[in-house]
């Protein structure tokens, strides 16, 4: 005994007879004119060829035309307001309103999901979101460019026990990822296999070391480790060094003078100027190679001293000339006179 099945026979001939209702189950309550069909049909547009059927299923409400909701086509592709599926799933929105996929719970008397549509008006792309009740959020969406932008703030990757990773690639340049790993977050150039940058979970953040030991630690192994602050133009470029109680800064002014500068007294106690050189201590504006100056009632401008050992070893001042003498003049009367290998001549003794 075979299977027990129910078929409908129908007919659609070759010429002109083609594209045509196979066959229909359609219900209906009597003397309403609401129906719901299911409609075996004709997928020709000539009258040769193959025949190909597909199943369309219509609805009608009041004294409205049916409207078609959904066709399964002779090669197993599904549409929904789509006549003509080009995927094996095609879902389309006849108005100009964005078109969505839903999926969703209910609980405590709410409906809470999320939804995957496409994007309305001439945009290309697909939206992703999320639906509580009848509300439904856009939070990312992907353009028909291959950007990808979210309104949410970040991007959550977790996995209790992989690695994770962003990468980007362009075809004949570097391939470039960001990742992370138990140690911590970095930069990485898959294509020299080097670490650009690295931040561990205490912190330390390394250039060119993927090991810092510092909250800055900047390595070059293969040459020189340069860091630049690069100001435009008339503008400063500083590095600010700050505790509790103190704050300096190594400063290139918009004068061009390099200078060390007390912020947390307002003073500037080190200069050395652009093209000549002269190096001030106490003066924005030394006059001479070597510039000293110091505040109304200081008792000395240079101090040097040192403790004496038991070689005699004491500190001072030593000025040495190829000529016979070498002089040191101060601006009073009198002139302090250094011979050759002498701290200091006072017309009659090396003292």
């Amino acid at each position: 005994m075979g299977d027990n099945f129910i078929r409908l026979n129908g007919e659609a001939s070759s010429g002109t007879n083609y594209g045509v209702t196979l066959a229909k189950i359609q219900a209906n309550w009597i003397g309403d004119a609401n129906w719901a069909s299911i409609n075996f049909e004709d997928e020709r547009t000539s009258g040769t060829g193959t025949h190909k059927s597909g199943i369309s299923f219509t609805t009608r409400t009041g004294n409205n035309a049916g409207s078609e909701r959904m066709r399964i086509d002779s090669s197993g592709n599904v549409g929904i307001g789509q006549t003509s599926p080009a995927t094996k799933l095609h879902v389309k929105e006849t108005t100009d309103t964005t078109t969505r996929i839903t999926i969703d719970h209910s609980s405590s008397g709410n409906s809470y999901g999320g939804f995957i549509g496409s994007l309305s008006g001439t945009l290309k792309g697909l939206a992703i979101g999320h639906k509580f009740n009848s509300t439904f959020t856009e939070t990312a969406r992907f353009s028909d460019t291959g950007n990808f932008s979210t309104s949410v703030g970040f991007i959550w990757a977790n996995n209790v026990s992989s690695d994770k990773k962003f990468r980007w690639a362009r075809t004949g340049g570097n391939t470039y990822s960001l990742e992370h790993d138990t140690a911590g977050f970095y930069f990485w150039n898959e294509t020299t296999s080097t670490n650009a940058l690295k931040v561990l979970n205490n912190g330390n953040v390394g250039i060119g070391t993927s090991t810092p030991d510092y909250l800055l630690d900047i390595e070059n192994t293969s040459g020189h480790a340069m860091a630049r602050l690069h100001s435009g133009t008339n503008g400063s470029s500083s590095l600010r060094l700050q505790n509790d109680a103190q704050h300096w800064d190594v400063n290139l002014q918009t004068n061009d003078k390099f200078a060390i500068y007390d912020h947390t007294a307002g003073t500037q106690p080190f200069t050395i100027m652009p093209t000549t050189g002269n190096v001030g201590i106490g003066t924005s504006s030394p006059q001479k190679k070597f510039h000293v100056e110091h505040t109304a009632g200081a008792s000395e401008g240079i101090l040097i001293s040192g403790a004496s050992d038991t070689a005699g070893h004491t500190a001072g001042i030593l000025l040495s000339s190829r000529r016979r003498r070498s002089r040191f003049r101060t601006k009073s009367k009198g002139r302090n006179i250094l011979r050759k290998n002498c701290y200091l001549w006072n017309r009659k003794n090396c003292i």
